[in-house]
């Protein structure tokens, strides 16, 4: 009986192993059939520039051997990601959109049976402005009338890209910009050749990498005309300095020349820009450039408080108070000519500049004396017994001047002189004639005259006096005080071509720039100043 129960045992035992073995032999057979493809690598950044152009690759491998498609799948918050030149193969071409944005990019791969392997990838389409680290003008912000100026600009690409220069200038139309080729970031232009349209323009330059992402800056240019420029002594504390100022009262240039105590200044011949200042303590005058370099140096010349040129022969003239004297300068070779004495603390000239008359106030002397500089005298001083100066080469006025101040020669009438009387609180018009010196007096309620200036061609005629300003027309001579309002201490003035007049008022520390109706605009940031000149 146990012998029958172990056999049934052993074949209980044989058929359970048979059935795990069938089980193995299933589960094999199932392990063993198609496998998915599989993405083993792809070739796809992480970050690109907005519409810029990239080439997607993917390797793919099918564990069966079989056929396998890759497809390409993309999608964005901007313009749908951008575009696939297919959608297909291991190998695309993918263009970016063309702004900043998220790109969702699916790779799948599929072989013959269905089976897939898929891979999800985020693209952020970034870029970054250029950036203008320089954007100026040479050889300065300022230039000339018909004059070039080079526009230099520098920028960089934070992605290195290749850079676009873009230049305009506001107003537009004016001027001219070259055809020439010329570096990266640079380029010429041509201001108008005309005066009436000095005044800053607005340069813009534009910087563009390759996807159109900008960068753009400003600078101003003044355009100047030397004609109607004002040269303008100012006794800044920081020290004193000469400068140079357009028609408009736009500063040009503060001269480079070192100065201990200038108190006057005077234009150089028509064409040719330049001015002579004259430094009263250090004894010297300076011919400096339109743009403020020092050309020449005239040494031994002490405390000279008024100066002038004469336009025919280019001489400088000279006045010195604390010596007494004028001194006539060869302007062309720099040399003295003739150093007069005889004066008695001399203050204000004038030239006529059609025959060459100097006339000189004596304020302590009551005398206003007259010689001509091409045939100048010695000295003024009269001769011991003297009752004439017929024989002599100088004329004076002395009778009923009472502190004349300022002269001034009229255009009207050439021969006319104008005196500013100040004790007397008049004008005194003086003309030489046949018989002798014909002469009139124009009053005004405290006038008390110290400055007058004339017109080279308008008739204007200008005075600075008890703190205030007037005008009047040599057509008419009736004087007509200005909005006292208006002013604080004007203390010197010079008129333009228009007519018009420029003031120095060191009360308001402004240089006022005036017609016949008031004040027209003025310049601020001046400490004190000494003497004022327009080019005419």
């Amino acid at each position: 009986m146990s012998k029958i129960l172990n056999n049934m045992d052993l074949k209980k035992t044989k058929f359970s192993i048979i059935i795990i073995i069938v089980a193995v032999l299933a589960i094999m057979a199932t392990s063993c059939g198609p496998s998915p493809p599989i993405i083993r690598s792809y070739d796809v950044p992480d970050t690109v520039r907005p519409g810029t152009e990239h080439l997607f690759t993917a390797e793919v491998y099918d564990p069966d051997s079989g056929n396998i498609e890759i497809t390409w799948e993309i999608d964005g918050n901007v313009e749908g990601g951008g575009n696939l030149n297919r959608n297909t193969g291991d190998k695309v071409i993918w263009q970016a959109p063309s702004k900043e944005s998220n790109v969702f990019l699916t790779i799948t791969a599929t072989d013959d049976d269905g089976a897939t392997d898929v891979i999800t990838k985020d693209i952020f389409v970034r870029n970054k402005n250029p950036k203008i680290t320089s954007f100026s003008a040479s050889p300065d912000d300022i230039v000339l009338i018909g004059n070039t100026i080079t526009l230099n600009c520098e920028a960089i690409d934070p992605e290195n890209a290749e850079l676009d220069y873009d230049f305009q200038v506001l107003p537009g139309g004016v001027g001219e910009f070259d055809d020439y080729d010329h570096p990266k970031g640079a380029t010429e232009w041509t201001a108008p050749d005309t005066k009436d349209q000095t005044g800053y323009y607005k340069f813009i330059v534009t910087v563009s990498d390759d996807v159109g992402f900008v960068a753009k800056d400003t600078i101003k240019v003044l355009v100047y005309s030397d004609y109607g420029s004002i040269w303008v002594v100012d006794s800044e504390i920081r020290g004193p300095k000469l400068k140079r100022y357009t028609s408009t009262g736009k500063l040009i240039i503060s001269a480079n020349q070192e100065l201990v105590e200038p108190k006057a200044v005077s234009n150089n011949y028509r064409d040719d820009c330049s001015a002579w200042v004259a430094d009263y303590s250090a004894g010297t005058i300076y011919k400096v450039g339109p743009l403020g370099a020092t050309k020449v140096t005239i040494d031994n010349v002490p405390q000279v408080l008024e100066l002038d040129m004469y336009k025919q022969n280019h001489q400088l003239v000279a006045l010195s108070r604390g010596q007494e004297t004028i001194t006539l300068i060869d302007g062309f070779s720099k040399t003295k000519i003739k150093t007069i004495t005889g004066f008695e603390k001399p203050r204000y000239m004038d030239i006529n500049q059609e025959n060459g008359d100097i006339w000189v106030s004596e304020p302590t002397n009551n005398r206003v004396v007259k010689f001509n500089i091409e045939n100048p005298p010695d000295s003024v001083s009269l001769p011991p017994d003297s009752v004439g100066t017929e024989d002599l080469k100088f004329e004076y006025l002395k009778e009923d001047l009472t502190n004349p101040r300022g002269v001034a020669v009229g255009d009207i009438t050439p021969t006319s002189v104008y005196i500013a009387d100040k004790n007397e609180d008049q004008i005194e018009k003086v003309r030489k004639t046949v018989g002798g010196w014909e002469r009139s007096e124009m009053n005004s309620s405290n006038l008390s005259p110290e400055i007058i200036k004339a017109a080279t061609s308008t008739q204007n005629v200008w005075i600075i006096g008890g703190g205030d300003v007037y005008y009047f027309n040599e057509q008419n001579e009736n004087i007509i005080p200005l909005n006292p309002g208006d002013f604080s201490s004007p203390e010197t003035m010079d008129i333009d071509e228009e007519g018009d007049v420029w003031v120095g008022d060191n009360g308001l520390k402004k240089l006022l720039k005036v017609d016949r109706n008031g004040v027209v605009f003025s310049t601020e940031g001046f400490h004190q100043i000494e003497d004022i000149v327009v080019n005419k």
